[in-house]
């Protein structure tokens, strides 16, 4: 790897943890994709949950009091049988027909009205969620916009969004990274470096996040997080659509 890839993939970390750091979103996907033109697809996944898993605990750090634990309670119900399907089909599972899935998927609930997506039960979103991040995150590595867009039915804060949606982000890495290296037999070790120095800049990025975070007002940040959300899955359409339509 370059000096100049070494340099560029150090500033998509950066930023990619200062905007997750503001939004709990986006942030991840980007930092997936500098990995995937880095290494190889197959070991960014890993690497990426193992990144994200650290991005995470630092912004659980900085956001602590503001966690709504009933939240990630909820969340971790199904969690685990999740991982364990999406481990077993690791291999098998078309990863563009999910991708579009899942595109679909943020597109429709950023379409939910406000009366609805508080007339469903939180709590059972919330099992059903965690479910499919457990799912989804060990066949396509990122699950972050998928999340983030079905918190606006608990009605939280901006902080109390990027804190507890880092907790449930957190739990589902932890246990990724667990099953990459114990079930999947992946050595970390061999991206060494490149950890560590992406753990720095995520670091630096995650404290210049929170000082930008507290500019925003909650009318500016809504909106802003709906137009974030939009262009992901618009995003993640393209790329899965043209590998189909080659093939």
């Amino acid at each position: 790897m370059s000096k100049l890839v070494f340099l560029l993939i150090c500033l998509v970390a950066l930023g990619a943890a200062i905007i997750s750091s503001v939004f709990g979103v986006l942030g991840g996907a980007l930092l997936f994709v500098a990995l995937s033109w880095t290494i190889n697809v197959k070991a960014a996944i890993p690497v990426h949950g193992l990144l994200q898993l650290i991005g995470n605990n630092l912004r659980i750090a900085v956001y602590f009091k503001y966690v709504q634990w009933w939240v990630v309670a909820w969340f971790s119900i199904l969690l685990i049988p999740g991982i364990l399907l999406g481990s077993w089909l690791y291999a098998a599972v078309n990863s563009e027909v999910l991708e579009i899935t899942v595109a679909l998927g943020i597109m429709a609930s950023l379409l939910i009205p406000p009366q609805m997506a508080t007339a469903v039960s939180p709590r059972y979103v919330f099992v059903s969620l965690g479910f499919f991040s457990g799912f989804l995150g060990m066949i396509m590595g990122v699950t972050g916009p998928l999340i983030a867009s079905f918190f606006v039915m608990a009605n939280l804060s901006r902080e109390q969004l990027v804190a507890t949606k880092s907790v449930c982000q957190g739990i589902v890495q932890a246990v990724k990274v667990v099953a990459f290296w114990q079930l999947l037999d992946f050595d970390y070790t061999q991206y060494t470096t490149l950890i560590i120095l992406l753990t720095i800049m995520i670091l630096l990025g995650t404290f210049m996040g929170k000082a930008i975070l507290k500019k925003f007002t909650r009318r500016s940040y809504d909106r802003w997080s709906k137009v974030l959300l939009l262009l992901i899955s618009l995003s993640m359409l393209i790329k899965p659509i043209m590998t189909l339509l080659q093939q």
